[in-house]
């Protein structure tokens, strides 16, 4: 599918490709695609360059998981806003949204976001010049067990 157009790089089909499959999502009803849909865009309008598109993207993203309990998708926008605050520079809303992002995958039990949250946190933190810190958080991981998954 469209990971395929992502991985090399190609944004502009990605994003044309998520489209019509957004499109098709909502024409048949299918919310919980859609929203899936809406955090992938979020990234690639980012990546883009287009701001606007990607926080109109994220923001029906969070409504519909919050309106719908889409659990996955409300990690994978919070994963996004970490992600978007760090990028546009703003490394003291990052730490906040990672935090925040830490949080939720710990209490969903999601290892793989958890895995993807001390990174962004980590990440952050180095950044912000707390290289001891960031050094705990970066080490978390280790301790999962390899079998969670």
């Amino acid at each position: 599918g469209s990971n395929h157009l992502w991985s090399l790089g190609r944004l502009s089909e990605y994003i044309a490709v998520n489209e019509q499959l957004l499109a098709q999502s909502r024409a048949i009803g299918d919310s919980a695609h859609v929203a899936a849909i809406l955090v992938r865009l979020t990234a690639a309008e980012g990546m883009r360059g287009d701001q606007p598109a990607a926080e109109r993207h994220i923001a029906e993203a969070e409504q519909m998981a919050a309106t719908l309990g889409l659990r996955s998708v409300a990690l994978g926008a919070k994963m996004q806003r970490a992600g978007r605050s760090f990028l546009m520079g703003d490394l003291a809303k990052a730490e906040s949204a990672g935090r925040e992002f830490l949080a939720a995958a710990e209490d969903a039990g999601a290892v793989q976001y958890l895995v993807s949250a001390l990174r962004f946190l980590g990440r952050g933190l180095i950044f912000r010049g707390r290289s001891g810190e960031a050094g705990s958080v970066l080490a978390r991981p280790l301790d999962l067990p390899e079998t969670s998954g």
